[in-house]
């Protein structure tokens, strides 16, 4: 089983300049914040609220504190920060969020999130040694 990513605020907002680089959206104004459940959508582990004209967005990430202690997926707060980042680039492409082709989107973001995460993982491992 793999181990929980859990950051604090101030290394959060460190690795999403770090991502916002690697993902090519340095021209977007993006913060990020440690929410309880009640602030994020229902079931959802993060949220991002953007707004495209201005190229802002939130990033809304659930506190470590909130997150189900007997979940089968340990929290990944790098992760789901990758992934709402994501959503971004997927923005202008004005998918329905109540079709199917609002789920393609969601699975194509999970897996791309997730690839991207692990190989970056991968690639900062080996430049430790």
């Amino acid at each position: 089983m793999t181990q929980p990513v859990i950051y604090a605020q101030e290394e959060l907002e460190v690795r999403c300049k770090v991502w916002q680089e690697r993902l090519r959206l340095q021209d977007w104004i993006v913060k990020v914040s440690l929410e309880p459940h009640f602030k994020l959508l229902q079931g959802t582990g993060a949220n991002v609220a953007i707004t495209l004209e201005r190229k802002e967005a939130i990033v809304y990430i659930l506190q470590r504190d909130d997150y189900p202690p007997d979940d089968q997926f340990p929290q990944d707060m790098e992760n789901s920060l990758v992934h709402e980042l994501l959503h971004l680039h997927f923005e202008p492409l004005g998918i329905n969020r109540d079709g199917s082709e609002h789920v393609a989107q969601e699975q194509a973001i999970c897996c791309i999130a997730s690839s991207l995460v692990k190989a970056w993982r991968r690639v900062e491992q080996l430049e430790a040694v």
